[in-house]
């Protein structure tokens, strides 16, 4: 997907298939998504629930390290970055996982903005919120989320961030980490500023939404605003 959708594929004069780049580069990544939860939902049902969460966490672990490496190399002599990733791997297999997966979206949402274009992840962000929509309140996820509340040592938790009676996904929170980031690069620190200040609200309206449905997707509301902010400071 990098060697496929890295921003050398966008290098060009304005207005010559940047549309048509996104739009590839937004439903390519919503195949892949697709493809990956019809596997995943099928484990589950399965029974395979214990094999499963140490895949995904041997996984994520994997190619968080990866990740990890990258970013703290620019900040970090060689050892030393390469201690500390190993150490934020290793927690994906601890009951602080949730510093592993906050860490893994912001070390996402840097890499992100600096691989695609902005309109590349607002696309993708929006058929993302779109696609979770759907599988929330249609789909076999209100099913595994809810699942989560009542049997924590679920596959899925791994992919959820635990907030008290609340989780949030791990591919929300790096919606919630790159999207403001691409804005600040690209358009201003103010504007990226203003709708990293979006999620907060986002996601306190999610709340409410949840405490009276159960089950709501985290992603909608706080896209929706972001995506707002976003418009008026590019108008």
């Amino acid at each position: 997907m990098i060697a496929a959708y890295s921003i050398s594929k966008y290098i060009g004069a304005p207005g010559t298939g940047e549309a048509s780049a996104g739009f590839e580069f937004g439903l390519s990544l919503l195949i892949l998504w697709s493809v990956s939860f019809t596997l995943f939902v099928i484990a589950v049902l399965k029974g395979y629930e214990r094999l499963l969460s140490l895949a995904l966490s041997i996984v994520l672990a994997s190619l968080s390290f990866l990740l990890f490496l990258a970013v703290f190399s620019f900040y970090l002599p060689p050892y030393p970055a390469l201690i500390v990733s190993l150490l934020l791997s290793f927690l994906a297999f601890t009951r602080y996982r949730g510093i592993f997966q906050v860490s893994t979206a912001v070390a996402i949402g840097i890499i992100f903005p600096l691989l695609y274009p902005l309109y590349a992840i607002r696309f993708f962000s929006i058929l993302l919120a779109a696609a979770d929509l759907i599988a929330t309140l249609k789909g076999p996820m209100r099913v595994l989320a809810g699942s989560l509340i009542e049997v924590p040592e679920r596959p899925v938790e791994i992919l959820a961030l635990r907030l008290r009676t609340y989780s949030i996904g791990l591919g929300d929170l790096i919606v919630y980490a790159s999207l403001p980031t691409s804005v600040m690069i690209n358009v201003s620190p103010i504007a990226g500023i203003a709708t990293r200040a979006m999620i907060p609200i986002g996601v306190y309206l999610s709340a409410l939404w949840a405490s009276k449905r159960g089950v709501v997707p985290a992603l909608p509301i706080p896209v929706a605003l972001m995506s707002v902010v976003i418009v008026l400071f590019l108008i």
